[in-house]
């Protein structure tokens, strides 16, 4: 894990003390023992990963992200579960366990002030 889904890579902190995955990139400090994000390296990693839950938010949360949308947990690395937006219709269109791969071109959330912008996650087409 994560699968190679389409070349596409993710930006990950490797910590320089306990070696544990951190994502984003520019974390705060490893997640695992708390080790200044200085003491890490930064490491190219397949984008793929697994959802591991879902669901649906029926209120308007966030601004520009009319409702209903469906968010999910990934597993990107052993242990590291992030939580993003999913690009499906539905739930219908999901199921714990399949691969996800980041969907390039959704930009429906406004960047947050510091100019981060919500990674999208879709089912993986198998080839």
């Amino acid at each position: 894990m994560p699968e190679e889904v389409d070349g596409t890579t993710l930006s990950f902190l490797q910590c320089g003390r306990c070696e544990e995955l951190s994502f984003p990139a520019e974390a705060y400090g490893c997640r695992a023992c708390g080790a200044d994000p200085r003491e890490g390296t930064t490491v190219e990693r397949p984008a793929g990963g697994v959802l591991r839950e879902y669901a649906t938010v029926h209120l308007d949360l966030v601004a520009g992200l009319p409702a209903p949308y469906v968010v999910g947990w990934i597993e990107l690395a052993p242990g590291l579960i992030v939580e993003s937006l999913l690009a499906v219709d539905s739930e219908a269109d999901l199921e714990p366990g399949v691969t996800v791969r980041p969907a390039p071109g959704r930009v429906d959330v406004p960047a947050t002030d510091d100019g981060v912008q919500a990674l999208w996650f879709a089912p993986a087409v198998a080839s």
